[in-house]
């Protein structure tokens, strides 16, 4: 029932992504990207977006980072997004290593994330971490601002992946 309940706010109407996309970089190698590369190829697409200094993201990041080796080769992978931008880029790059993350992240600064979540989802985003959620064919399906145990969205993905 408590799933059932979380998913009931978690689901939002399909929204496609064709809005302006933000200058986004591969935290790994600088290279500008943007979230659409990672939302096609008939996968889910879990987006957390974190911060280096945010406790839960702190507390949380391995537990996503076993639920992206789970599924990365199944249906499903999970794709960070740091809020700490260029000028907390060292602190970022430590907190993907500290937590021995294994899926990709994307960096920008918090103003650039917060229009684009507020743009996306059509509702204010409220800070770290926040979740993006998109189907296979790369259209937006739910969201959640504040923290959501991976067994949630490993539930989430067990009931709506499958279908």
């Amino acid at each position: 029932m408590k799933l059932l309940c979380f998913l009931a706010v978690l689901l939002t109407s399909s929204v496609s992504i064709a809005l302006e996309h933000p200058p986004l970089s591969n935290l790994a190698t600088h290279e500008s990207e943007n979230l659409e590369a990672y939302t096609k190829g008939g996968k889910w697409l879990i987006v957390m977006i974190w911060a280096s200094d945010c406790i839960a993201c702190n507390n949380e990041a391995r537990s996503y980072s076993e639920l992206h080796t789970r599924h990365k080769n199944g249906n499903a992978r999970v794709l960070g997004l740091s809020v700490d931008g260029d000028l907390k880029r060292d602190e970022a790059i430590a907190f993907t290593k500290r937590h021995e993350i294994s899926f990709p992240n994307l960096i920008a600064s918090p103003d650039v994330v917060a229009r684009y979540y507020s743009e996306l989802t059509s509702t204010a985003w409220v800070g770290t971490p926040s979740f993006l959620i998109f189907n296979p064919e790369g259209s937006l399906e739910a969201k959640q601002a504040g923290a959501i145990p991976a067994d949630l969205l490993e539930q989430f993905l067990d009931q709506y992946a499958s279908n």
